[in-house]
């Protein structure tokens, strides 16, 4: 084992440095969308609600007033008036101004079907005639009402006496009491529509608004509940992979034990065995010397190889520690090695994880790549940590990736598991990049 080494996770498990949870940042963007999203929607509705208050409340107001003068003048509208007899004339008159006197309406006129005025509140329109729209002419047979915000820029309206710049204009359908259609229209002031407005607005506002805080409400409670069982869901995958950890480390464990104990115990007792026999035999002392060398030199690779079988451990100081005796090892071969870390809190999972990463990459390039510059990056990127070795060694051709790099190729299989990604990209003579994008936990 390297120096500077903890205790095997075996003694220290990972679930011992987890990191606090909170919400996953999917959820916290989801929550935020929808204030956004529902704060909008009740912009919009208010917007809705205020134009249709305008509306509604100018066509009320309209058939309101139009009613009213309809039953104030309907003992008025007779056949003498339709025949302009001045008594008849006279009779709507009085009746007519005091219906202005004692109403918010401002303006009456009575038209019959050819457009003459039969009575106006003013007198210089009484017996004139007009051309009327063809909508107000198609009221005399439907008797409806028609309601329009009018600025008495019509022909007709020249000579009344008004100051206000709008005014709701009415044009009601009706008959005399023989049934001869007549016309009536009326004005009022147009204050009294944002009145009635602001009092829909007052009655539909606050029930809107409550309905969308209650779906804002039942949305985020929705929101939190699914972001709870992700919590666990993640919780569950994070354990399953510690215990897979584990479980992988007790079994290199296992084999770096059978094989120190077994093999090289073998293989060093060959080496004396054969160093022995040298000695009695001169004349085979040469060849069984060399035997002996080399019996060494593969029990001294066998050790090395032990010490990349054995489960790395993250150091207390952290994992950039963790890789300082390979740093150590390419700087002694010539290599310059550059360390390029953001401060990123990992939890020790993922911690382990980027360590071995690191760890077998620069082994390879200590091993295979004879390169003069490394890289080694870590960051985070959208929620996920980056990890990258860059050496500008030889590197390798893509088509020969399975057949070596076999400790990559295992911890591909880890990183994997954890629902992350690891790439290697090498050309020969271009050098090696190794990526991982690990899912931060939250």
């Amino acid at each position: 084992m390297t120096s500077g080494q903890v205790p095997n996770l075996a003694e220290e498990p990972l679930r011992g440095a987890r990191r606090r949870r909170r919400l996953p940042r999917g959820v916290i963007l989801s929550v935020i969308g929808s204030v956004v999203i529902l704060g909008v929607l009740e912009i919009v509705s208010i917007r809705i609600i205020d134009h249709n208050a305008n509306s509604v409340a100018l066509e009320e107001s309209g058939r309101f007033a139009s009613e009213s003068v309809g039953v104030a003048l309907a003992p008025y509208l007779t056949d003498d008036l339709v025949a302009m007899d001045p008594a008849a004339v006279a009779a709507i008159s009085k009746a007519g101004d005091s219906l202005i006197e004692t109403s918010p309406v401002t303006h009456v006129k009575v038209w019959s079907e050819d457009g003459t005025v039969l009575w106006s509140d003013e007198p210089g329109l009484i017996g004139r005639t007009f051309d009327l729209e063809e909508d107000d002419r198609e009221l005399f047979a439907s008797q409806g009402v028609t309601v329009d915000v009018s600025t008495l820029d019509a022909l007709e309206n020249q000579v009344d006496a008004s100051t206000a710049d709008r005014l709701v204009e009415v044009y009601a359908g009706t008959k005399t009491a023989t049934g001869t259609p007549v016309l009536l229209e009326l004005y009022a002031p147009y204050d009294i529509i944002p009145q009635r407005a602001a009092a829909l607005r007052r009655q539909f506002v606050p029930v809107m608004t409550a309905a969308l805080v209650v779906l804002a409400i039942a949305q985020l409670l929705l929101v939190l509940f699914l972001g709870r069982r992700l919590n666990r869901a993640e919780r569950r995958h994070t354990d399953l992979l510690e215990r897979m950890i584990e479980m992988s480390d007790a079994e290199r464990r296992r084999v770096a034990a059978q094989v120190h104990d077994g093999v090289v115990q073998d293989l060093i007792g060959i080496s004396f065995g054969l160093a022995a026999l040298a000695e009695s035999t001169p004349e085979q002392a040469e060849p069984l010397a060399e035997m002996a060398t080399g019996t060494r030199t593969a029990v001294a690779a066998l050790r090395s190889l032990l010490g990349s079988i054995y489960p790395v451990q993250v150091p207390p100081g952290g994992w950039v520690v963790g890789i300082e005796d390979l740093v150590t090892a390419l700087t002694q071969l010539g290599v310059d090695v550059r360390i390029d870390v953001d401060d990123v809190r990992m939890t020790s999972t993922e911690e382990v994880l980027i360590l071995r990463v690191a760890r077998e990459a620069l082994r390879n390039v200590a091993s295979h790549a004879h390169a003069t510059h490394v890289v080694v990056g870590l960051t985070e990127r959208r929620g996920r940590l980056v990890l990258t070795v860059v050496d500008n060694g030889s590197g390798f051709e893509p088509t020969r990736a399975k057949d070596g790099h076999f400790g990559l190729r295992l911890i591909h299989d880890v990183i994997h598991e954890a629902g992350g990604d690891l790439t290697i990209e090498s050309t020969s003579n271009e050098g090696t990049t190794v990526t991982v994008e690990l899912e931060m936990a939250n």
